[in-house]
């Protein structure tokens, strides 16, 4: 629901309430796609009913009442520091509603009206004069007409229009797509070809992780072989990162090493870990990543 708000000032001139509804007075079933309504203030004349008319002052509240079973119930309430009205069934799923407190203004559309929303409406504003509070209302009938036999048909017919247009519209865009999805795999196989053996394009990527233990205090090294889990078509590159150590020592001591990766070939290489003179790392986890060679 849309809201749209509006400022102003107060006044002292006659006034008079003003309901409309468009279309005017009548709906037809199926056929009218929506109904707008429109309550407000408008200026008097010297020919308008004094009971209907008021030099208000200060507007307190509007109240547009739809008459059901001989009574009026309220469909729109909009009350002095409101920003917005309140609207109620059969009326609450109404669209761009838009109110004015001190113009004493209610609008709002209701989409694909129906014949609970039709009847006599009624539009109620009340306020301050310079006199005495005061009250001014307005009615208007809307009619509901049903649909003839050609109303229902010419309505499936635009519907079945519809329906075909939203089909060729999606008709088009899957052969948009469709084409698009053959230029990028026409891209992806230009890229294949212009690197060695398509592993930039395929990002033939291996990684795992492997241990280095050692059994003396003091400078040491382990070395691992690692084989990949299948062969590259020439050397890979090699990154390697610390996962995680033991030993005893201080915080700064312990965490003296290096990590190299050695003779890298096409399915495998040496990890080596060395831990210094003053390391008291024990064993030590270590991550590799291998990607292919551009």
């Amino acid at each position: 629901m849309m809201i749209a708000l509006f400022g102003g000032s107060s006044f002292a001139e006659l006034k008079k309430v003003e309901i409309v509804t468009t279309p005017d007075g009548k709906i037809t079933g199926v056929v009218t796609q929506s109904l707008n309504i429109s309550c407000s203030l408008v200026a008097a004349s010297s020919q308008d009913d004094s009971t209907d008319t008021a030099d208000f002052t200060k507007i307190t509240s509007v109240v547009i009442n739809q008459k059901r079973n001989g009574k009026y119930e309220p469909i729109a309430s909009l009350l002095e520091g409101k920003d917005i009205p309140t609207l109620f069934p059969p009326f609450d799923d109404a669209i761009d509603v838009s109110c004015k407190i001190d113009t004493g203004s209610i609008e709002f559309t209701v989409p694909k009206p129906l014949q609970k929303h039709t009847g006599k409406l009624q539009c109620v504003v009340r306020g301050n004069t310079k006199d005495l509070p005061k009250n001014v209302k307005a009615e208007v009938d809307v009619r509901y007409e049903a649909p003839s036999v050609t109303n229902l048909a010419n309505y499936i017919i635009d519907l079945e229009k519809q329906l075909h247009a939203e089909d060729k519209r999606q008709d088009t865009e899957i052969k948009r797509q469709d084409k698009e999805d053959k230029r990028l795999q026409r891209e992806v196989n230009r890229v294949e070809d212009e690197t060695s053996a398509g592993y930039v394009a395929k990002a033939d990527i291996q990684q795992g992780w492997a241990r280095a233990v050692f059994r003396s205090l003091g400078p040491k090294t382990d070395t691992v072989y690692i084989t990949f889990p299948h062969r590259y078509s020439k050397a890979p590159r090699v990154f390697l990162s610390l996962r995680y150590s033991w030993g005893g020592g201080s915080e700064t001591e312990a965490r003296d090493y290096k990590i190299l990766a050695k003779s890298i070939t096409q399915t495998g290489f040496s990890l080596e870990c060395e831990v210094l003179v003053h390391s008291y790392i024990s064993d030590m986890l270590v991550n590799w990543i291998a990607f292919p060679s551009p």
